[in-house]
């Protein structure tokens, strides 16, 4: 069991680590440091120690941290600042997506996701272990016998009077689908109730912030 070894915050304190649990320690780390936030000990806007620091003070390694860190930023628990660390989120995703209250129990986490089947490994191997396609590949169509000339005219004609949904921009919260998809998701894995109006596609964490 690891706590922490040095004076500090007071939730610092109640943070305290099995390495028997088959629950990964950054895992670990990261259902504590969320519930601290949930349950106010570690306030909105907040600094959170730096992550060497914080390591130094629970016994773990530096990317045990990073780790726990790293999904805290992702859900938007925690955010970074250049050259001033991490700090709480002012405005937390329970807050923002109305999400059910409550501690994740950790033990989900500790149960592996079936591998596939030997076949179905072989058939990944026929497939990325090779740069040249081979015959009967799996998921590889005959390239020879596509109907070039029949798609490029059907793309022509229907290229000529086009849906004006085609030409005016698609949705700026990305592909409606695709956030109706993920706001299940989220609701399945995360227990985050949302819909697909509260779910934004962005290309990276710049854009979104």
């Amino acid at each position: 069991m690891k706590t922490a070894t040095r004076k500090g915050p007071l939730y610092l304190a109640s943070i305290s680590l099995d390495e028997a649990s088959a629950v990964p320690l950054h895992r670990q780390l990261y259902f504590a440091l969320r519930e601290a936030i949930l349950d106010g000990r570690l306030r909105p806007g907040a600094r959170l120690p730096s992550s060497r620091s914080l390591a130094g003070d629970l016994g773990v390694s530096r990317n045990t941290v990073l780790a726990a860190f790293e999904q805290l930023l992702a859900e938007g628990y925690i955010e970074g600042r250049v050259g001033a660390g991490s700090f709480v989120s002012e405005l937390l995703p329970e807050h923002a997506l109305n999400a059910r209250p409550g501690h994740v129990d950790a033990t989900r986490d500790a149960v592996a996701p079936p591998g596939p089947s030997r076949r179905g490994a072989y058939l990944c191997e026929m497939v990325t272990g090779t740069s040249k396609p081979r015959a009967f590949a799996p998921g590889l169509p005959e390239l020879a016998a596509f109907p070039f000339e029949d798609w490029a005219r059907l793309l022509q004609r229907h290229w000529r009077n086009p849906p004006e949904s085609f030409l005016i921009g698609s949705d700026p919260s990305g592909h409606g689908p695709l956030r109706d998809a993920l706001a299940r998701y989220l609701g399945a894995s995360r227990a985050v109730r949302c819909d697909a109006d509260q779910v934004f596609i962005v290309s990276g964490a710049q854009q979104a912030l």
